[in-house]
């Protein structure tokens, strides 16, 4: 291979990496779009994420999330029978049945709390807990995946606690001791500790 060759393929290696790296994460959202729908999506989900509605193309984005802007009482209840009687009953029972996860921002049942008879209410409930173990579940935003620590000794308490809140990077201040036996826990865990300059 001659150097042109060589440099060529190298650059062409550079730019297809960079590409990747500039393609927004896609959230599809199972509802068409309107005003009112994409302005609590975007609340909801902040920036850097591409939102695409049913129906919308996502190019060369992989979706990274299926959201369920709101979910009604009536179709709540056909989806833990396992029943679709409209076209977004149907995509979320076909995602689900694929194995994978759709996020509520919204369930309707919730604001009859005030004045619904106990044992209706107590049947949505069961509701949601079917729903959740299909893999339907109330959104979550995304929380910052760092942690500035400001103790003197960092434990392994203190990186199991970080790990079940979805922190991923740990930053000591430059006097903090980490026990080895946080060391390893972040280790095992896949967690970095960084020593703050």
């Amino acid at each position: 291979m001659d150097l042109q060759a060589l440099a060529r393929h190298i650059a062409i290696e550079i730019i297809e990496r960079l590409q990747k790296e500039n393609v927004m994460p896609c959230v599809m959202v199972l509802d068409h779009r309107t005003p009112e729908t994409t302005a609590a999506v975007g609340k909801a989900v902040g920036a850097g994420y591409e939102i695409r509605f049913m129906g919308e193309a996502t190019g060369a984005q992989a979706v990274e999330k299926y959201l369920l802007p709101r979910l009604s009482c009536h179709a709540m209840a056909d989806l833990a029978l396992g029943r679709a009687s409209d076209a977004q009953t149907r995509a979320v029972l076909d995602l689900l049945l694929s194995g994978l996860k759709i996020e509520v921002l919204e369930f309707d049942y919730i604001s009859f709390q005030p004045t619904c008879p106990g044992p209706l209410y107590s049947l949505y409930e069961s509701y949601r807990k079917t729903l959740d173990s299909f893999g339907l579940k109330e959104f979550q935003a995304n929380r910052p995946n760092i942690l500035r620590l400001r103790d003197d000794l960092i434990t392994e308490k203190t990186v199991l606690e970080a790990h079940g809140n979805g922190i991923s990077h740990l930053v000591a201040l430059q006097k903090s001791i980490i026990t080895p036996a946080a060391r390893e826990a972040a280790s095992e865990l896949d967690i970095s500790i960084e020593i703050e300059r």
